[in-house]
């Protein structure tokens, strides 16, 4: 399948064969993942943040992350936006002692930058009214769930999409809208 975006036809992969690229470049070519994952972050806050300062959002930026590859994803794309003079608010989904070791490092790295600096907030989510850090941002990422999730959203993370939806603000998904079906488009 092709989507085609300013007359450039885009490759569409199903969730198999994201993995197969993955595990390729990890296990034949000896890319570590955590090297997939900053260059991952790089191309996202490259892309990101030209679309944020040719729409004129401004510079509040909020994260929702998981504790897989996608949150890990998304911590380190905080960091970028970071360092290009953003104020960013993180809220973290999951226990980080259940982190995939590449989200882990990213999110201990982006909490270390957070301990002396107060243009980076980091909340563990408790409760669906922590979500209230993320509206006064101009911006939010989700970076939640990637394309291994299979059948209906569990919770709280089906309460969480849908209050973020309500939110009135420029929304973006990393990899996939969290609970969206990579293969089925469901």
């Amino acid at each position: 399948v092709e989507l085609s975006a300013n007359n450039i036809m885009i490759p569409l992969f199903s969730t198999e064969q994201i993995r197969e690229a993955d595990k390729y470049a990890i296990e034949q070519l000896g890319i570590p993942g955590a090297v997939l994952m900053e260059n991952a972050s790089i191309q996202i806050f490259e892309r990101l943040r030209d679309k944020i300062l040719d729409l004129g959002l401004g510079k509040k930026i909020g994260f929702v992350c998981g504790k897989g590859n996608n949150g890990g994803d998304g911590y380190a794309t905080a960091r970028h936006f970071y360092n290009f003079g953003f104020d960013v608010i993180v809220i973290s989904i999951g226990n980080e002692t259940k982190m995939t070791p590449d989200c882990k490092a990213n999110y201990h790295i982006l909490k270390n930058l957070s301990l002396n600096e107060s243009r980076i907030k980091i909340k563990n989510y408790e409760k669906l009214s922590d979500l209230n850090l993320l509206k006064k941002c101009n911006v939010i990422v989700d970076s939640i769930l990637g394309t291994g999730v299979v059948g209906e959203l569990k919770q709280p993370y089906q309460s969480i999409i849908n209050s973020l939806n309500k939110f009135d603000c420029y929304k973006v998904a990393i990899d996939i809208p969290t609970g969206l079906n990579a293969d089925t488009g469901f």
